[in-house]
C-alpha cells in the first residue's frame, strides 16, 4: 500500500507517520535519507543520526548515507 501511494503521488509530496523506532528504520532504508517522516519531538536525533549513517543497526548501516555540500 505504501508503494503505491508513492508511485502514485511521488515521494517528495507524500509524508508517512513512523511512530515506532523499528519504522522510522524501515522508511529510511526502503526510501532513502530524505523521505518526509512525522515523528514524535523524542525520535528527531534518531531520525537524523540515521539520515547521517551514524546510527541503525545490522541491516541499515552504511547504507543511508547523504553527503550535503
Amino acid at each position: 500500500m505504501i508503494a503505491r501511494f508513492v508511485r502514485e503521488l511521488g515521494l517528495e509530496k507524500t509524508m508517512f507517520e513512523a511512530a515506532h523506532p523499528d519504522v522510522l528504520e524501515w522508511y529510511v532504508k526502503n526510501y532513502g535519507p530524505e523521505v518526509n517522516l512525522f515523528i514524535d519531538h523524542s525520535q528527531i536525533v534518531q531520525l537524523e543520526a540515521l539520515r547521517a549513517g551514524i546510527w541503525g543497526k545490522k541491516s541499515l548501516w552504511g547504507r543511508a548515507v547523504t553527503y550535503k555540500g
